[in-house]
C-alpha cells in the first residue's frame, strides 16, 4: 500500500528538479510574486500535489491557512535558491529510492506464508550494514521509513 504513494512522490520530485533545472523562479523574494514563467507555473503545481500528499498522509480535519502554509512548505519548500532547492529534491529523493527499497523488500518477505512483520525486523537486523545498523536500530529505520 506504501509503494505507490511514494513512487508517485519520486516522480513528483523529478518533476520539480526539471522544473528548477529549466529556470523556475525560486527564492524568498520571489515567493512574495505570483509566477509567470511557465516552470514556475508547473513548480508550483508539483508543490501544491506534493501538499496534497502531505495533508493526505496526515489525519488533518479542517486546516487553517497557516497549517496549508506548513504544509506546502514541508512537502516543497520553495523559498529556497534554486541550486539549494535542487539539492534539498536531491536528498528528498534519494530518502524517498531508500524508503521504497525497503518496502520493497518488506512487501517480498510479507508476501510469502508464514513470514511475519516481527521476522522481517530479525531479517533486517542481521542482513543490515553494519555502518547502518551503528547509526540507528532496526526498528528506527521501519519508524522513519514509514513516516
Amino acid at each position: 500500500e506504501g509503494l505507490g504513494p511514494v513512487r508517485k512522490s519520486i516522480a513528483n520530485i523529478d518533476d520539480a528538479i526539471r522544473a528548477v533545472d529549466e529556470g523556475a523562479a525560486t527564492g524568498a523574494i520571489q515567493s512574495f510574486f505570483p509566477s509567470v514563467k511557465a516552470s514556475s507555473v508547473e513548480l508550483d503545481n508539483i508543490r501544491g500535489q506534493m501538499g496534497l500528499d502531505v495533508i493526505g498522509g496526515t489525519t488533518f480535519g479542517a486546516l487553517s491557512e497557516s497549517e496549508l502554509k506548513f504544509a506546502l512548505d514541508t512537502a516543497l519548500p520553495t523559498r529556497l535558491d534554486g541550486p539549494e532547492l535542487k539539492a534539498w529534491l536531491q536528498r528528498k529523493k534519494s530518502a524517498q529510492q531508500k524508503m521504497s527499497k525497503e518496502l520493497e523488500s518488506a512487501a517480498i518477505y510479507l508476501g510469502q506464508p508464514g513470514n511475519t512483520p516481527a521476522g522481517y525486523l530479525e531479517f533486517r537486523r542481521n542482513t543490515i550494514d553494519p555502518q547502518e545498523a551503528e547509526a540507528q536500530s532496526v526498528t528506527d529505520l521501519v519508524n522513519k521509513y514509514a513516516q
